[in-house]
């Protein structure tokens, strides 16, 4: 289950059908769900899949799990996933030194992502042309 709180309009989510699929409610629209319908929404978990729909860029530098770095389409920072929280880090860098870094976010769904690409960007996080 995902909380509605945590949706914003745009955000994607796994609907009662098993589909992705982008929110489009605001808070006064959760009395036209059933709590069984809230109950089954789910939220989409990132993949590098997800993070290349959405433009970011697989850098040729991998952490030490050996998972491949990304580049979001804004900013200096990376994503990548990490063992040790089972989720993707966040880490933002100054100058040019990627080991110098600093984890802001640790996520694990795509909502999350388009949440905090928005909070840091002023941006929607939009699907890429493909």
């Amino acid at each position: 289950m995902i909380n509605p709180n945590e949706l914003r309009i745009g955000n994607y989510y796994i609907d009662l059908n098993g589909n992705p699929t982008i929110w489009e409610f605001g808070r006064h629209d959760w009395d036209y769900f059933t709590p069984e319908e809230l109950e089954a929404i789910s939220p989409v978990p990132i993949t590098d899949d997800w993070l290349e729909k959405f433009g970011f860029i697989e850098m040729e530098d991998t952490v030490p799990e050996g998972y491949p770095t990304f580049r979001p389409p804004m900013g200096r920072s990376r994503i990548y996933y990490t063992d040790t929280t089972e989720m993707y880090a966040w880490a933002v860098y100054e100058g040019l030194n990627v080991d110098e870094q600093i984890v802001i976010a640790s996520l694990k769904y795509i909502h999350q992502l388009q949440n905090l690409y928005f909070a840091l960007s002023g941006e929607e996080l939009l699907l890429s042309a493909q």
